[in-house]
């Protein structure tokens, strides 16, 4: 069940969500959430069996996960299944009706982020339901997980959960929900048994789980020509779209960055037509006043334009997290700023174009600059740059440290002048984590002092630009997604005791970092 997150999985705001969660725990607000919700479907009590759909991270950022309420809505919209939502808190209740995860009959995880594979084991071990699959018989929660993470590499949970469903939600959510309805099963072995035959299911216990070799194919692409868009089925003033319907207009990626997963799992870009957006929008009339748009590469859909200019016309917010340099021509910025957007967001990755080209991003530094000027000029006062740090190390960059962060501050220097100092910047800066499934999936992390220096030397650049901000994220945090990126079966252990010991979380992992 791929996950759309609009924040195109940043690797800088995954670390904040969860140094944040781990510096002071939440206790549940179900009440309070439901309250402040405005739903677009009518929730119905149906007297099917307990669904619960679970997200390992709070309830903000899985509000903000399209992939979790395309889930969500799909299953209500069922009068076989009764299904709610449940997040990552210090007793894990569901936010329609306070119930605890361990009286679900079935439990759909959607995991976006690795450092959310975590929050699987420590929502499992508070709710009191046995971390290992086989612990677990019939009477006890089906734990089922999918998202992008899973699909990539579902390995480091293959002794916690006991079905994977890998690949789009579209292709695999409603065969496996209706074999596990049937009731002919006498025991867990015979109910596993038969959903591992399924499109994209990878049932450990039957495909075995001692090394990649063993995991059966991600389900086909479906051809969203034949689908609705995906979709909020819920707005919350929470999280980091507040309020708005977030629908998704194209799926896949033109570009072949070789850090990013994004082609490797969706492929070639897909589209939704203007027509299927708007009549979506016109169905829920005046309940939608702010849009956000969902796509890896907005510019790739030909009727990007088109429907951005219906929601502006509609008298709409308009919103989108990131947008490709290509696509950022003076009509589509003119039209996010009036649609009320004040800041764009764009990911040059590194300041050397020749780096760049080594990633597989071919941008020059001229269509950063461009972009970053008509953004001004369209009125969109604030900027947003992402940058890696570490990608000297990981490429052998003869250039060093110091060659690096010259060129990160060399380009930002540049914007800032040719954008005549107006407005505000934020540079993030994350180091570069070479996942599995990527072209740098055999690369090593980069070095740890390598990564710092170049986040401190791209401070020291900037600091006396009053009007720049710089955000790092941490090594330790990057360095742990890495692990758990290219996880396998006997790190099972060690991630059950760092899903558990929140405490005592980070020596665990530290311990495990330092061994590679």
């Amino acid at each position: 069940m791929l996950s759309q997150d609009p924040a195109n999985e940043r690797s800088l705001l995954q670390v904040s969500r969860w140094t944040d969660r781990m510096k002071a725990r939440r206790t549940h607000k179900e009440a309070e959430h439901r309250l402040r919700e405005t739903h677009l479907l009518s929730h119905c009590s149906h007297a099917g069996e307990r669904v619960m759909v679970a997200f390992p991270n709070t309830y903000s950022v899985g509000m903000a996960n399209l992939g979790f309420q395309t889930v969500y809505a799909d299953l209500l919209e069922r009068q076989d299944v009764h299904v709610e939502r449940v997040f990552l808190t210090d007793d894990p209740r569901s936010v329609e009706s306070a119930t605890r995860l361990s009286n679900a009959r079935l439990i759909l995880f959607s995991i976006s982020f690795e450092l959310d594979v975590l929050g699987v084991v420590e929502m499992l071990f508070r709710s009191g339901i046995p971390l290992r699959s086989s612990e677990r018989g019939l009477k006890d929660p089906l734990i089922v997980a999918g998202g992008m993470v899973p699909t990539a590499n579902p390995l480091a949970l293959s002794d916690v959960v006991d079905v994977f469903l890998r690949g789009e939600s579209e292709a695999v959510l409603m065969p496996f929900v209706d074999q596990w309805l049937n009731k002919e099963h006498l025991n867990k072995q015979s109910l596993l048994e038969s959903l591992a035959s399924l499109p994209g299911a990878y049932v450990p216990q039957i495909h075995g789980n001692h090394s990649w070799c063993c995991l059966p194919a991600v389900a086909e692409r479906v051809d969203l020509n034949d689908a609705v868009p995906a979709h909020s089925a819920i707005l919350t003033p929470e999280g980091e779209f507040r309020d708005a319907f977030l629908i998704e207009i194209s799926r896949g990626c033109r570009n072949h960055c070789r850090f990013c997963g994004i082609r490797q799992i969706q492929g070639q870009p897909r589209f939704h037509s203007k027509e299927k957006v708007t009549a979506l929008l016109d169905r829920h009339g005046q309940a939608v006043s702010r849009v956000g748009l969902v796509a890896a590469d907005l510019g790739s859909n030909p009727d990007t334009m088109a429907i951005c200019e219906a929601i502006v016309s509609s008298g709409r917010q308009l919103t989108t997290s990131s947008v490709e340099v290509s696509a950022a021509n003076s009509d589509l910025l003119d039209l996010l700023r009036r649609g009320g957007q004040k800041t764009l967001t764009i990911a040059p990755e590194t300041g050397s174009e020749k780096v760049r080209r080594q990633l597989g991003k071919l941008l020059t530094d001229a269509d950063i600059l461009n972009t970053a000027s008509r953004a001004i000029e369209a009125g969109i006062p604030s900027l947003k740059l992402y940058f890696l740090a570490g990608v000297g190390d990981l490429l052998q960059d003869e250039s060093g440290v110091s060659g690096e962060s010259a060129a990160i501050v060399s380009l930002v220097r540049e914007i800032a002048q040719r954008r005549q100092e107006k407005g505000s910047m934020v540079v993030g800066l994350s180091p570069l984590v070479p996942r599995y499934g990527t072209p740098l999936q055999s690369k090593p992390l980069p070095d740890r002092r390598h990564v710092q220096q170049v986040i401190s030397a791209v401070r020291h650049g900037l600091r006396d630009f009053s009007g720049i901000s710089v955000r790092a994220g941490g090594w330790f945090e990057a360095a742990t997604e890495w692990i758990l990126s290219h996880a396998t079966a006997e790190m099972s252990e060690t991630l059950m005791r760092a899903g558990v010991d929140t405490q005592n979380r980070r020596a665990i992992l530290a311990e495990e970092i330092a061994k590679r």
